[in-house]
């Protein structure tokens, strides 16, 4: 579901994955003046979320090195989905 402003303009939700809260905050102030932004701090978290039905995502911004759950395996997980599928995914490291 895409967010209305207050100007009742339609704003598209992207979802910035990244386990430094730096980079979230970073990308957060540049993405948030044109888009709706959710963070996680890894990929699992990422994942519960994207699956959530209330809540649809336009892009997802994703950090390849992470604990817990990497880029990489979120990826293996979306080709498996119908629903991840269908989101374009840009993929960030600092490697």
């Amino acid at each position: 579901m895409d967010f209305v402003g207050q100007q009742g303009v339609l704003r598209r939700r992207v979802l910035v994955v990244d386990d430094e809260m730096v980079n979230r905050e970073i990308l957060g102030n540049f993405l948030s003046t044109v888009y709706t932004v959710d963070y996680a701090s890894n990929a699992k978290i990422a994942l519960g979320m994207l699956m959530n039905p209330d809540v649809e995502y336009s892009l997802v911004l994703l950090d390849l090195i992470m604990p817990v759950m990497s880029g990489i395996e979120f990826l293996e997980h979306r080709i498996e989905s119908d629903r991840l599928k269908s989101i374009p995914v840009v993929v960030m490291t600092s490697e």
